[in-house]
């Protein structure tokens, strides 16, 4: 499951719906993969707005990413006109600065929400945990997983 996808997922347990431990989803021995994909900062801007940064922050520190600044970084664009216009000044070196500083930010977005992927492990959501409940991966899927880097077959 990408992190990505966890940003969005609440508790469907409707005993802990209500509770503001029903999200985010906490993850317990997570197993990270990372896969490649393709760069797209069109993407990544146009899905910024949607994020719940608080609880992406909390995911992120919960699987060793710590780099996440505490406040939702402004991805709006601005400082490539400056450099495209050829503004020499002290201005346009900075809105070059914020540019490059925005594309870095955009990056480790793109490592973080679409390139991590859990592969195994538990992960719960707090008000869930208080019920009892855990959302365990599907075993026979590892057990699918693990036969095949065994025998050395390729992933289709």
């Amino acid at each position: 499951m990408k992190i990505l996808t966890t940003n969005f997922l609440t508790c469907a347990v409707k005993s802990c719906k209500s509770s503001p431990a029903s999200y985010p989803l906490h993850f317990q021995d997570a197993e990270l993969e990372q896969a490649d994909m393709e760069y797209n900062p069109t993407f990544l801007r146009n899905i910024l707005p949607r994020i719940e940064w608080d609880a992406l922050r909390v995911t992120a520190t919960e699987l060793g990413f710590t780099s996440l600044p505490a406040e939702k970084p402004d991805m709006s664009g601005g400082a490539v006109g400056l450099a495209e216009e050829g503004v020499a000044t002290g201005e346009g070196r900075a809105a070059e600065e914020e540019e490059e500083e925005r594309e870095k930010m955009l990056r480790e977005l793109h490592t973080l929400l679409l390139e991590t992927q859990d592969q195994g492990g538990d992960c719960q959501f707090l008000a869930a945990e208080s019920l009892g409940l855990r959302l365990r991966q599907d075993e026979a899927m590892r057990e699918r997983d693990k036969g095949k880097s065994e025998s050395g077959e390729a992933d289709s």
